[in-house]
């Protein structure tokens, strides 16, 4: 599954993914945000692609967080990673499809709910 895009729009702005090889090295760090460039730059060399994967989400949420205006929480490490683990977490592992027949009744449900 491939997780880490070449680009995204995020309200209107195209942010284009950036691959460096010496961002851990030269910065001490997986990932960045950069908002001036409209980039997130990743290492993809130096960590586990579970780890690399991760940090992307990490700067993903601190672009979601620049781009709402919501400075406090996204200069707030612990915060921005904790998202960032759930949606890591949530793309990961979703699944799609018909699993236990709950699927069905909800859409029937909603269907009959619109008739009446």
């Amino acid at each position: 599954m491939k997780l880490i895009p070449n680009k995204f729009k995020i309200a209107g702005l195209t942010i284009d993914i950036v691959r460096e090889d010496n961002l851990v090295k030269d910065k001490k760090c997986i990932g960045e945000a950069r908002y001036s460039k409209q980039q997130i730059a990743i290492d993809t060399t130096q960590a586990p692609v579970e780890l690399t994967e991760q940090s992307f989400y990490h700067e993903l949420v601190h672009w979601i967080l620049y781009v709402m205006g919501e400075d406090d929480k996204r200069n707030n490490e612990q915060f921005v990673d904790c998202f960032a683990h759930f949606l890591y977490q949530y793309e990961k592992t979703k699944q799609f499809g018909e699993t236990d027949g709950m699927e069905t009744e909800k859409i029937q449900h909603k269907e009959t709910k619109k008739r009446v």
